[in-house]
């Protein structure tokens, strides 16, 4: 699916081998032709820089994911009795867990 952009993207470029075409103020060439292309650019939807800001959204859900999954472990295993580990391996998450019962 992401092949079928990318080739439309260098058929364009090699009937335009400057790419310059409608592409928007914010766009970026860098050396050897690679180009950042700006969110208004015609060319940003079959671009690898559409592509990698799709790949970066996913991989930050999966990290805020994985992050969740492991703070409801480390609070699970605090309730049954790892206190010490939780403490010395999450201290973070210790003083969020311990928060409430230094008021009580």
């Amino acid at each position: 699916m992401a092949n079928e952009g990318l080739n439309t993207l260098t058929q364009r470029l090699a009937r335009n081998p400057n790419g310059t075409d409608k592409c928007e103020a914010g766009c970026m060439v860098f050396d050897g032709g690679e180009r950042k292309h700006h969110r208004d650019c015609v060319h940003y939807p079959e671009s690898l820089t559409k592509l990698w800001h799709d790949t970066e959204i996913e991989y930050l859900d999966k990290i805020d994911a994985l992050e969740s999954e492991l703070s409801d472990a480390v609070e699970t295993a605090h309730r049954r009795g790892a206190v010490e580990w939780t403490k010395s391996n999450y201290p973070k998450i210790y003083a969020m867990l311990n928060e409430g019962q230094a008021d009580g």
